[in-house]
């Protein structure tokens, strides 16, 4: 399991969706568990929908199961 970036920059008031694909991982009846050291800066949505409320660095998990992934979000002042 990996998202299709590691690393995103946005702008506070920016929308972002980050990807995930699937390797040798049956997803059958699971849902992605989505994690984040700071809701002040961003919130992600069960579908990872990113939104960056304002400047700060994030660390964002998605978990699988077993597997997880990792992307650091960092938010710009607009």
């Amino acid at each position: 399991m990996r998202f299709d970036k590691t690393k995103l920059s946005l702008n506070a008031g920016d929308r972002d969706k980050l990807s995930i694909a699937y390797s040798d991982i049956d997803t059958t009846g699971q849902n992605v568990k989505w994690s984040y050291d700071n809701d002040d800066v961003v919130s992600v949505d069960i579908a990872g929908n990113i939104t960056a409320y304002k400047s700060g660095k994030v660390m964002v998990t998605a978990k699988l199961g077993d597997a997880e992934a990792d992307c650091e979000v960092t938010v710009l002042s607009d």
